[in-house]
């Protein structure tokens, strides 16, 4: 799992079947200490997230559960929300 932002919402009237309903979110990562780390990715929104939250997502074979009982078309799916970080 990988740490990031959501910063933006996709909205598009036409998509794969598998993802209708689904919200589409633009998600920068970050590392460790909250800095912005490679290019922003799409991800499809799993734990009902929104603009600004802090959340944890997955990539690859795994993107593709991220919707309970479908298998999905998408690389990347947000997986969790963090509520804070502590050491």
């Amino acid at each position: 799992m990988k740490l990031g932002k959501v910063v933006g919402k996709i909205v598009s009237t036409m998509k794969d079947s598998q993802l209708k309903g689904a919200i589409i979110f633009i998600v920068q990562p970050l590392n460790e200490n909250l800095e912005e780390v490679g290019e922003p990715i799409i991800a499809v929104d799993g734990v009902e997230s929104h603009d600004g939250s802090l959340i944890f997502y997955i990539q690859g074979r795994e993107g593709t559960l991220t919707l309970e009982g479908r298998t999905i078309p998408s690389d990347a799916g947000i997986v969790g929300i963090v509520d804070r970080i502590g050491k």
